[in-house]
């Protein structure tokens, strides 16, 4: 019984402090609706208060549940994304992602025909803690494919378009839409075999013609040819790509070592003056 009587008290209490707390709050409900009384309402909220607070508290606890399991997910996510782990390539089932995700790749699957591009396939590239799927196109000419990729962490989707080209002396060309992190330094192409370029917030079309750009400019400057790769190359190529920007990383002390990156045979080498002459129907 004195329990029962301690748990009256503290509901009381907790009633009486939240009143107070949202007295204005009562104040403007009795303005706006004149048959609710102020007066009458607080005590009614109060003497309540032992049968609507029980609901309050396991609502809080779910709250911080699920708070607490959020933070776990983000917590185990960066700590994963501090191991090296080589992508998976599962095809992805397209009706199990996030809406935002499916509706993002139907909008953008139509603008990469007229630029020359075809549709590779989808791809889990990453599972738990946080899920990367990507829908990849592959360039007519070979030198190039694009990914619409996804990364999902408690049901947020980071969306963005990352294009990817190659030279001969095995440096990757990446144009992004993604944004660059704070504690990030920009490749050295020379020394991390990487050129990226990050243009947030920026369409298909604007992605493509900036790439085809950063392609020439540094083909010309280190007089190096652009590689073309056979569609049945491209996973071989999405993994070659993944370790050198995780070799990047890694000397950057952000990831563990990854595997020596293996470029595959490429089909032909083009000058800058021939990647321009096959790109040049769709950049203009």
């Amino acid at each position: 019984m004195i329990w029962l009587l301690y748990y009256l008290v503290a509901c009381w209490c907790i009633a009486t402090l939240m009143a107070i707390c949202f007295w204005k709050e009562f104040e403007a409900i009795s303005e706006s609706e004149p048959q609710v009384d102020s007066r009458k309402a607080i005590p009614v909220f109060v003497f309540t208060g032992p049968i609507w607070m029980p609901y309050i508290l396991v609502g809080g606890v779910s709250c911080v549940r699920e708070i607490a399991q959020s933070f776990l997910q983000i917590w185990q996510a960066h700590r994963f994304r501090q191991t090296f782990r080589e992508y998976t390539f599962r095809p992805a089932n397209f009706f199990q992602l996030p809406q935002e995700v499916r509706d993002w790749w139907d909008a953008s699957t139509p603008k990469f025909f007229p630029m020359g591009f075809s549709l590779l396939g989808d791809f889990q590239l990453r599972d738990e803690p946080y899920q990367m799927n990507d829908r990849f196109y592959w360039h007519e000419s070979g030198t190039m494919y694009c990914s619409a990729c996804a990364f999902t962490l408690v049901e947020i989707s980071d969306l963005t378009y990352d294009m990817t080209s190659w030279l001969e002396d095995g440096t990757n060309v990446i144009t992004a839409t993604a944004e660059g992190q704070s504690s990030w330094k920009m490749p050295n192409p020379l020394d991390d075999k990487l050129h990226m370029t990050l243009i947030p917030g920026a369409t298909a079309e604007e992605v493509f013609a900036r790439h085809c750009q950063e392609v020439t400019a540094i083909a010309e400057k280190y007089r190096l040819r652009v590689l073309a790769f056979a569609p049945e190359q491209h996973q071989a190529l999405v993994i070659h790509n993944q370790r050198v920007f995780c070799g990047w990383l890694h000397r950057a002390g952000s990831v563990t070592a990854p595997p020596a990156p293996v470029l595959p045979e490429p089909c032909a080498k083009l000058g800058a003056d021939q990647f321009l002459t096959v790109t040049a129907g769709v950049t203009a």
